[in-house]
């Protein structure tokens, strides 16, 4: 994987020319590939472009059954970034709504 490797620029490339193609994906798939894109511009220090592409993976999540897997994980991935922003206060509300959704997770296998 480009992104492992440091190779941003090749990363970037790819998961660009995926979502080119996301017409003929699956949203879970096109999720996946904008949260890899934030995670990129993350690693780069672009907060702007990883906030970008956080958003666009949080609204096709939620578009998806089943997303309350994923919205813990979406939720961080907004709280990391408001806090690299020093928007201390988004960034609690979006870890906040992290734990929500684990504690909401939690209890719906509890009761499975």
């Amino acid at each position: 994987c480009f992104y492992e490797m440091d190779l941003f620029t090749k990363a970037v490339a790819s998961l660009d020319y995926s979502l080119q193609l996301s017409n003929n994906l699956s949203d879970d798939l096109r999720y996946l590939i904008q949260r890899q894109l934030g995670l990129i511009y993350f690693k780069k220090g672009d907060i702007n472009s990883s906030l970008n592409n956080f958003n666009l993976a949080y609204e096709t999540l939620k578009e998806l059954p089943g997303k309350s897997t994923k919205l813990a994980e979406a939720y961080n991935d907004l709280g990391n970034v408001y806090k690299k922003q020093n928007d201390f206060e988004r960034a609690m509300e979006m870890y906040f709504q992290a734990i929500k959704e684990i504690k909401r997770k939690k209890n719906n296998k509890n009761f499975m």
